[in-house]
């Protein structure tokens, strides 16, 4: 097997941009962290991962997506300590329900995106009940 010109720059190409996606979802979790919770990234995760799906192929998308949920994660638990304990708790509880949703996917996709999207309107128009203190 000879090792031309052509075949390596084929062979690099992919692992380039894999590693630039990489970068791009460490620095959108930089951004995401700068923001706090107050303004979600959560969009802007989805880019890479499309992004490499379509060029490079499947299995990297994975890789990329994982490494999103995790810097997405990351960025949104550890939170300056301002924030309370209910809104980290919060935070994670409902990182881990998208996370389920996109594996769902594995199962069937139509579950996957109903299931994000039930998890979505929970948390966007569910009523928030107020505790009532007893006098």
């Amino acid at each position: 097997m000879s090792f031309t010109r052509e075949r390596v720059v084929t062979a690099v190409r992919p692992v380039l941009f894999a590693s630039a996606a990489v970068i791009t979802v460490a620095l959108i979790a930089v951004l995401d962290y700068a923001t706090g919770p107050s303004l979600s990234m959560a969009f802007f995760y989805i880019i890479p991962v499309v992004a490499v799906t379509a060029v490079v192929g499947r299995r990297s998308g994975y890789a990329v997506m994982a490494a999103s949920g995790v810097a997405a994660v990351v960025s949104d638990v550890i939170l300056p300590p301002h924030f309370s304990q209910a809104i980290k708790k919060r935070i994670l509880v409902a990182q881990s329900l998208y996370a389920f949703g996109a594996l769902l996917c594995l199962f069937d996709n139509a579950w996957s995106i109903g299931f994000i999207v039930l998890v979505q309107l929970n948390y966007a128009i569910a009523p928030r009940f107020r505790s009532r203190r007893m006098n």
